[in-house]
């Protein structure tokens, strides 16, 4: 494939072959003008050129441009997901420094400090755990108690009933 240059100086080494001579009829056109109408025609013809490699090709361009607008598309999603992240975390780390000046500082245990708090910690378990069962065993023997009543309570029942039945029987 030739350059566009390449055929114009091409043909402009073909012009200057053919010297033709002046008549007072027509007149030749000047070296510019020639050269300029040399230029037009190997422009209209490289146009003509590019356009029907254009049209012959409209599906791969328009895939190329969606591929484009895509990726543009993803590259912005990408720098404003990066954008609104690093804000996020800014803001993070702002508000954790705003709650490590409201703490005060802390303080490192001892080694008799954390077994006097284990040993604190297991004896209010043992004391909760004591009181749950005193709790489950005197509510277990309450429920005891007033099952044990009700069916005192129904057998006298019965017991009346039965020693009444017999009076009046035998009564009869």
């Amino acid at each position: 494939m030739t350059s566009a240059i390449d055929r114009i100086l091409g043909q402009l080494n073909e012009s200057d072959d053919s010297v033709t001579e002046k008549t007072a009829e027509a007149e030749t056109p000047s070296l510019e003008e020639n050269m300029l109408n040399k230029v037009r025609e190997v422009s209209e013809a490289t146009a003509k050129t590019a356009t029907e490699e254009t049209k012959s090709k409209p599906v791969e361009e328009l895939e190329k441009m969606a591929t484009d607008a895509a990726k543009a598309e993803e590259e912005r999603l990408q720098k404003q997901a990066e954008t609104m992240g690093s804000w996020v975390a800014d803001g993070f780390m702002s508000r954790m420094a705003v709650y490590e000046k409201a703490l005060p500082a802390v303080k490192t245990a001892s080694e008799d400090e954390i077994k006097q708090a284990y040993d604190k910690g297991r004896e209010d378990v043992e004391k909760e755990a004591s009181e749950a069962y005193e709790k489950g065993y005197n509510d277990q023997l309450a429920e005891i108690h007033k099952i044990a009543a009700h069916i005192h309570y129904v057998g006298q029942d019965a017991a009346a009933q039965l020693v009444n039945a017999a009076v009046e029987e035998n009564k009869k």
